[in-house]
């Protein structure tokens, strides 16, 4: 595996959407809930499954449940039909969720400074009218969703900007986030609610941020100027 290189010119930050820059991990939460209603008997697991894994796509999620959990089958009709009935159940939730504090901000300063990128676990053509619809979308160079899991969008990202992993930071608040950042050595930096628990390991708690005031604080050390300072 890469070593993490700490940036010594910061040029880009690749954003989680759910859960970093939206408040939007409970509507979520609430989607796979009602979808999976008549499960009673093995709701809190499946939903303990999508918690610990946040960032993988809704298409993955509902594999894995067929699967591991409820041990049924699952034609790639069914997936799909799944999907949609997700997406119908959460789309409204996610699109009223609020901001996370300091979103705007810092994303009015900083996008004519860095290379700005959203990396999601959400289907491509949702997560595009989303941030659309919530203001977000100029702010970014591009965005990626699903079907690409989030290592091979970090990839992409690398690759077509050229950008080295220490010129990059990743901002998540799921280990899948975390993960993909350390197979390409970028450095990560976790987000955590105020008012969620975390699945995002120990040694990356300690210097995770809650808002968009505490990354730009943390960037003093990466960036010459620090405009929110």
């Amino acid at each position: 595996m890469p070593q993490v290189n700490t940036p010594h010119s910061l040029r880009a930050i690749i954003f989680d959407c759910d859960g970093v820059l939206l408040e939007s991990v409970d509507a979520k939460t609430e989607a796979y809930r009602s979808l999976f209603a008549e499960h009673r008997r093995h709701l809190a697991a499946i939903l303990e499954y999508h918690h610990d894994n946040g960032g993988v796509s809704r298409y993955d999620k509902i594999r894995h449940i067929y699967r591991h959990i409820l041990h049924q089958p699952l034609s790639e009709q069914g997936l799909m039909e799944l999907c949609a009935r997700f997406t119908t159940l959460s789309f409204e939730g996610v699109l009223a969720a609020p901001l996370v504090q300091g979103v705007h901000e810092f994303l009015r300063v900083y996008h004519d400074r860095l290379h700005l990128f959203v990396a999601s676990g959400t289907p491509q053509e949702e997560l595009e009218t989303l941030l659309k619809l919530r203001g977000l979308r100029p702010y970014f160079c591009d965005v990626f969703g699903s079907p690409s899991s989030k290592r091979e969008i970090l990839g992409q990202i690398l690759g077509f900007w050229g950008l080295t992993p220490g010129a990059v930071v990743m901002v998540g608040d799921a280990p899948t986030d975390l993960q993909a950042s350390e197979a390409w050595g970028i450095r990560f930096i976790g987000r955590i609610s105020r008012s969620q628990a975390t699945a995002l390991p120990p040694r990356v708690r300690h210097n995770a941020i809650v808002d968009f005031f505490d990354l730009a604080e943390l960037l003093k050390d990466l960036l010459p100027r620090n405009p929110l300072g």
